[in-house]
């Protein structure tokens, strides 16, 4: 819909004028010593990449905060052997001052309150026993909590505990591949915008990440530096860079390899022997979730998978990797359940969210291969009863999680997004033929019948979803709930679009409905795009879709929007 005097706005933040530019290289190219042309608004080396191309400052000027100093310098002339783990850690408060006050203990407060419960690359036991040592120094108040008291005591205790009595040391004594395994979480916890204005994403503190780790994966890899690359892989994903996230996915794959980091089998055992194994277990569950999150996109669905797909006698990861999150708590050790094979059905009683998360990826993983078979086999469309299994289970699951998960969507709501994708990914590909079709012509064919009706289910489901967490989020300060929004909801938000898109022309008669759910859709990407760049990423996708204006659909239905 045109209306006549409107000029089209950009998602993005309107470039600098070239003024304010005058000869500044972008970040990336000046980052990486190549030359930039400084064409607005992106230069011609990151178009060709299909990378954000951003510039500096409004002025012009470099960055000469202590943290863009400090960055700048160790990541452009110090090899990652001669930098100390407190000049690393000293950039996450140099990075975050100006929000207020906030050191690498916050960081590590955040990353455990806001991404480990579905993302855990770490084991909360070992991770304290690592900053333990600290506890007895003079600059520690107080004897750290064990974080193992999660799970032994009959009363579970905070984890923050530990983290709140050591504060943030000034000098602590842990190894740099420990500092940039925290640097990493706070990165994977930053917002997009800030009260300041919108971050510079892909900025020194970045390449300094990417740049220590690529010089370490080439030697002999430490555990800390593959977790650190996957939240690093994770936050280029999150702010729409897919394909950047899946070459660092794969070289800490191949690196986690080298380190046996590799899922718990049923013929090893009942339980991982040690806490050493029950973390490689968690880390490979965390590769291969992520693996699932960048085949849902466009960009990389034609790929092959990075991560090998779990065999059937694999064990869910295990619940004490998971930490108390609102009022999700960890059970005491005598109340889990004993070793979850993949094939154990979804539980929200009985899991902890980040088993939930497993148990749903592989679902989404099955879904994606069914996808990827038939876009190898161009023009064929399988009879539907072919996958009607698959499809029960993800019908299954996701009712599961609606009847069990009310408010808490927190914690579930990267499960609802992977379930909702895994339903567009089975039935997307008939949605050519469907447009090819009337009405009538859909309800007297059985298969076009249940795939029109999926389509519809999925696409009202993420609606529902969406609204669910707009109402739950306090009406004057929905801002204190964006560290909770999960990336991968964004993308399920794009196939919701693409889907009531095609539905509305299919079915006219509809069209206010369908039309009312693409603006409810609009308005969360508005919203997640505070938190994940990919929300900018996949507005700019909507912009293709054919009959859809984004932009002019939020400013006439401004109402029907999630604030």
């Amino acid at each position: 819909m045109t209306h006549p005097g409107r000029t089209q706005t950009s998602f993005r933040p309107q470039p600098y004028p070239l003024d304010d530019l005058a000869l500044q290289a972008c970040l990336r190219c000046r980052s990486s010593k190549r030359k930039c042309d400084r064409l607005l608004p992106h230069c011609s080396r990151c178009t060709r990449l299909r990378a954000e191309c951003l510039y500096s400052t409004k002025s012009g000027t470099p960055d000469t905060t202590a943290n863009g100093a400090l960055a700048t310098e160790l990541q452009a002339t110090v090899p990652f052997d001669q930098i100390t783990a407190s000049q690393v850690l000293s950039l996450i408060a140099a990075d975050a001052r100006r929000e207020g006050d906030f050191g690498w203990a916050d960081a590590v407060r955040s990353y455990f309150e806001h991404v480990h419960s579905w993302f855990a690359v770490v084991h909360c036991s070992l991770f304290e026993e690592k900053l333990a040592v600290l506890g007895d120094r003079p600059a520690s108040p107080a004897t750290p909590m064990s974080i193992s008291s999660v799970v032994t005591s009959e009363k579970p205790l905070s984890i923050f505990q530990t983290l709140d009595s050591l504060g943030s040391v000034p000098d602590p004594d842990i190894s740099k591949e420990f500092a940039l395994l925290i640097l990493t979480m706070y990165m994977t916890t930053r917002p997009r915008l800030m009260k300041s204005g919108e971050r510079t994403l892909f900025d020194d503190l970045y390449w300094l990440v990417k740049r220590a780790l690529a010089s370490s994966f080439s030697s002999e890899p430490k555990l800390e530096l593959v977790q650190s690359g996957a939240l690093l892989a994770f936050y280029e994903y999150g702010h729409g860079e897919p394909i950047d996230a899946y070459g660092t996915l794969s070289k800490s794959v191949t690196a986690a390899s080298r380190l046996d980091v590799k899922p718990t089998r049923l013929d090893e055992g009942a339980d991982p022997s040690t806490m050493e194994e029950e973390e490689r277990s968690g880390l490979w569950w965390a590769l291969f979730i992520l693996d699932q999150f960048l085949h849902i996109d466009d960009v990389v669905k034609n790929l092959p998978f990075i991560v090998k797909s779990p065999e059937m006698d694999t064990l869910l990861p295990g619940p004490i990797m998971c930490p108390p999150l609102l009022d999700h708590k960890c059970k005491p050790r005598s109340e889990l359940p004993g070793p979850l094979p993949i094939s154990a059905l979804l539980d929200t009683q009985k899991m902890e969210s980040f088993q939930m998360s497993a148990k749903v990826a592989t679902l989404l993983h099955r879904a994606l291969q069914h996808e990827h078979k038939l876009r190898a086999s161009p023009g064929f469309l399988p009879p539907i009863d072919s996958f009607s299994s698959l499809d029960a289970e993800i019908r299954e699951a996701t009712m599961i999680l609606l009847r069990n998960d009310v408010n808490n969507w927190q914690v579930t709501l990267d499960c609802f997004s992977m379930a909702i994708s895994a339903l567009f990914s089975i039935y997307l590909p008939y949605l050519p033929m469907l447009e090819a079709k009337t009405a009538a012509e859909i309800k007297s064919d059985p298969s076009l019948t249940t795939a029109m009706t999926a389509l519809g289910f999925a696409s009202q489901l993420a609606v529902d979803i969406s609204c669910k967490v707009s109402n739950s989020l306090d009406a004057d300060d929905k801002t204190a709930e964006l560290d909770y929004l999960v990336a991968p909801a964004v993308p399920t938000c794009y196939l919701a679009v693409k889907t009531c898109t095609s539905l509305r022309q299919i079915f006219p008669d509809e069209w206010e409905r369908f039309e009312k759910a693409i603006v409810d859709r609009l308005g969360s990407l508005r919203f997640f795009n505070n938190r994940w760049g990919i929300a900018d990423r996949v507005m700019r996708q909507i912009q293709e879709l054919d009959g859809l204006d984004p932009f002019e659909l939020l400013s006439y239905n401004s109402p029907s929007a999630p604030r």
